[in-house]
């Protein structure tokens, strides 16, 4: 689960070959799931089973200092 994130959610940081399965992404600031590679890569990401959700309005976010 990713919830509150001041970036995505999920991300794959350039990893071609991420597995993704029974995740929740919730109010993060950025994407909730971004999975990128380079353009001369043939990326094999699996994404199965991800729940996404954003509320409209994020000022009631709680948040907690790292």
């Amino acid at each position: 689960m990713a919830f509150g994130n001041g970036a995505d959610g999920f991300t794959s940081n350039s990893n071609l070959v991420v597995i993704a399965i029974n995740n929740i992404a919730f109010n993060n600031a950025g994407s909730q799931l971004t999975f990128t590679t380079y353009s001369n890569i043939t990326p094999d990401f699996t994404i199965d089973g991800f729940i996404s959700y954003q509320k409209d309005d994020l000022t009631g976010m709680i948040t907690h200092p790292s």
